[in-house]
């Protein structure tokens, strides 16, 4: 399948039209890649991106997360150190080593070497680096996005549902971050459109939160394009002439395209990673990306969209191109969602707007639909508004939306939050390949999410089906949508939607086999008790599905969980063993304490049993472990941790003379532990006392330090061996190791360890 780039007149018709005016469908795109220059795919690699899912879906500090990211590029480097001195000797060079995707980009590869790069050992894939182009406001009132209602609806009462806090990431062709060249990003970035006002949280006090840039396009971040800042505005401008969907909101602005609106696929995998590595720092929980793509799954830069949506909970957003029926540089987004453009006043799809089926792929193409003609939104170093058509515009809109709608709730995932925006949509068509699953309604979607009409749940392996019963009150159309994710380079899977009334007769369903969603309507005349099933059709062994779920109510839980086994109830360090608690009320519970640390990364396997690792070494001793949902704690059960006997002593293999080299131990706590070195391997034995694999006999023994053991019964001692010794010293390391409370022999000794200097 050939994957193209598409001019850029085609993705943003600058003539506004008027219905009944339609613009006219352009002609199909034609192809364009950046020569000499590849991404590769690589089968395997000695790291996964685990730590950081964990990390960011328990909400941890932004400064963990970075060192996390900091560590994933390292490891990414050193991985793929011999692919890039096999890509020296074809000549070329990488130019960028991802760690969101298993890839790297490489260039300066003459064609007649490109089957050498294909051949060298762990390339999975070859892809041609592409090259994409980028592709209210009355919208914003009731006979379109409803923007203006949910604006005025107040979250837990006080607080107007505006976006607040929440940062859209655009990733496009950068931002106006130097307004005029007064230093200052534009008006429209600033409370009430007001540069005075410097109380927007972001760069000189606006609602820019950040402006960065990509390697490859040497980090620069100000858009001589205007594209990035005129979607970034029907986002989230709050200027009075034309407001975003989400005023409130702040920006962070990714370039990705050049000043003339063309990007390619590394960049866009550089920007995708971006986004995740300010994910936390920026709390991006959204991101809108409008430019052309690929309908594949596998193309690295989806695969890095999806990944981000996967890895980093980001709801990501994109334009469904402008050719119509042509999808052929539509981006799939399997994780994400793609828009479709509409007219304003009578919602109907223009002919332009991308639909499905998607090429290559055959899902139903797009996702949801939102107005895309005669969009008047931000223009650089210009405080008036411009018009645009495009799905760029459409996509925006929608971003702005999930704004909103994840501001309500801070622990809203983005499959929730995509559920809701699904399940609320209006002018609701029978054709999926035109509309999607609707129009957008975001006072609908905001609504729903202050009433809680939503919650998540998981499918695994072992229990495929998951139902729920629920409640309709009278008669009347009730929306159901659900929304789920698949790892990144994975296949996709089929998950099915049920409605079944009191009966179990099934009312309502949704049976797509290739998109990421369901949504069915409920239509009763007398209201009633239904059960919602959803099942897993293609289980694969050992995997989890987590769904975002909206439309059935609360999935709250109404009472606190409660805890009655443990196993096992005794753990060792250094690294201690998962453990089992067994209960009920376990599948939404927020964290697990024991003595009195909070763990936010575990796994719910059903209702009645959640399972966990300690942090190891953890604290020794015997401590109380409770559960806690949003109701309240459990009751406490008891794990004990155990010290290492014998002691483990961990010293580097090679180290550097003149700097810190950090010998460390492992026993049990408050013990007391005496260090030695030597460089002979002759032992030193006092029988029935002490035995050591050092020393020669005592005659070349040296003691280091006698430390203390810690509370988890570790300890650390910097050795520095001078620069004037030399290269090549062999020391040998080993501690014993007593009780002072209780002294006993013989000695207890630890391993011996050994480290080279050079």
């Amino acid at each position: 399948m050939r994957f193209v780039a598409t001019p850029l007149f085609l993705l943003c018709l600058t003539a506004a039209a008027q219905e009944p005016v339609t613009p006219v469908s352009p002609a199909p795109p034609s192809a364009r890649v950046v020569e000499n220059s590849y991404v590769v795919m690589f089968h395997g690699r000695s790291f996964t991106l685990d730590g950081l899912r964990e990390a960011i879906y328990a909400r941890r500090p932004a400064a963990e997360v970075e060192t996390i990211v900091k560590d994933l590029a390292v490891a990414a480097v050193r991985d793929q150190a011999d692919f890039s001195r096999a890509v020296g000797e074809l000549g070329g060079r990488v130019v960028s080593h991802y760690w969101l995707i298993n890839g790297a980009c490489v260039s300066n590869i003459a064609a007649e070497r490109v089957d050498d790069l294909r051949g060298l050992p762990n390339v999975e894939a070859v892809h041609e680096n592409r090259v994409w182009q980028v592709v209210n406001n009355i919208a914003r009132n009731a006979s379109n996005h409803e923007a203006d209602q949910a604006n005025l609806r107040l979250i837990g009462g006080t607080v107007p549902a505006v976006g607040r806090g929440v940062s859209v990431a655009v990733v496009d062709t950068g931002v106006d971050r130097n307004y005029a060249g007064s230093g200052l990003p534009h008006p429209s970035y600033y409370i009430g459109g007001n540069q005075g006002n410097n109380q927007g949280g972001g760069l000189n006090g606006s609602r820019l939160k950040g402006a960065y840039g990509v390697p490859s396009l040497g980090n620069v971040t100000e858009d001589g394009h205007s594209h990035g800042t005129h979607v970034s505005g029907s986002a989230a401008s709050d200027a009075a002439a034309y407001r975003g969907m989400a005023p409130g909101a702040w920006v962070v602005g990714i370039k990705v395209a050049d000043d003339q609106g063309f990007g390619n696929t590394n960049t866009l995998v550089e920007g995708w990673q971006q986004v995740v590595a300010r994910r936390t720092a920026d709390n991006i929980l959204v991101a809108n990306n409008s430019m052309s793509g690929s309908p594949s799954l596998s193309e690295p830069a989806q695969v890095a969209l999806d990944s981000a949506a996967f890895n980093a909970d980001v709801l990501c957003v994109v334009a469904a191109g402008n050719n119509g029926t042509n999808t052929t540089a539509s981006q799939n987004a399997w994780n994400g969602l793609a828009v479709g453009a509409i007219f304003k006043s009578s919602l109907t799809v223009v002919s332009f707007s991308g639909q499905g089926p998607l090429a290559g792929f055959g899902r139903t193409y797009p996702d949801l639909a939102a107005v895309g003609v005669d969009v008047a939104s931000t223009q650089i170093d210009n405080p008036n508004p411009f018009a645009q058509d495009g799905t760029s515009m459409a996509s925006p809109m929608v971003a702005g939306g999930a704004a909103c709608v994840r501001q309500v709730d801070p622990l809203m995932t983005a499959r929730e939050a995509k559920a809701t925006l699904l399940a609320r949509t209006k002018h609701v068509q029978t054709s999926r390949n035109t509309y999607g699953l609707g129009v957008l309604d975001i006072d609908a979607a905001v609504g729903a999410a202050i009433a809680h009409d939503y919650g998540k749940a998981r499918l695994t392996s072992a229990a495929p089906v998951w139902r729920r019963q629920f409640t309709l009150p009278t008669f009347g159309n009730y929306p159901i949508a659900i929304a789920w994710m698949h790892p990144p380079g994975a296949g996709i899977d089929n998950v099915d939607l049920r409605i079944r009334d009191a009966g179990n007769n099934v009312v309502a369903s949704d049976l797509n086999t290739l998109n990421s969603y369901e949504k069915v309507i409920v239509s009763t005349f007398t209201g009633g008790t239904f059960t919602a099933e959803v099942t897993w059709v293609n289980p694969v062994a050992g995997r989890t599905i987590d769904f975002g779920i909206s439309g059935i109510g609360s999935l709250l839980p109404t009472a606190p969980p409660t805890l009655t086994t443990i196993a096992p109830s005794s753990v060792n360090n250094p690294a201690p063993a998962q453990i089992t608690l067994d209960g009920t009320n376990l599948e939404d519970i927020t964290r697990i304490t024991v003595g009195g640390i909070d763990l936010t990364t575990f796994t719910v396997v059903s209702p009645t049993r959640v399972q966990f690792g300690l942090p190891g070494p953890f604290l020794i001793g015997t401590h109380n472990v409770t559960t806690t949902n949003v109701i309240g704690t459990s009751n406490p059960l008891q794990v004990t941790v155990n010290g290492v006997h014998p002691m483990q002593l961990i010293a580097p293999a090679f180290s550097i003379r003149a700097f810190p080299t950090n010998i460390n131990g492992i026993g049990d706590r408050n013990w007391v532990t005496v260090l030695y070195m030597s460089t002979s391997t002759t032992p030193s034995i006092l029988p029935g006392l002490v035995n050591l694999s050092l020393g020669n006999n005592f005659a070349e023994l040296y003691q280091l330090a006698v430390l203390g053991n810690d509370g988890r019964g570790t300890w650390v001692l910097p050795v520095i061996v001078p620069a004037s010794v030399p290269a090549g010293l062999v020391l040998l390391w080993q501690a014993i190791t007593v009780d002072p409370l209780n002294l006993v022999a013989p000695i207890e000794a630890s391993n011996r360890g050994q480290t080279t200097f050079f």
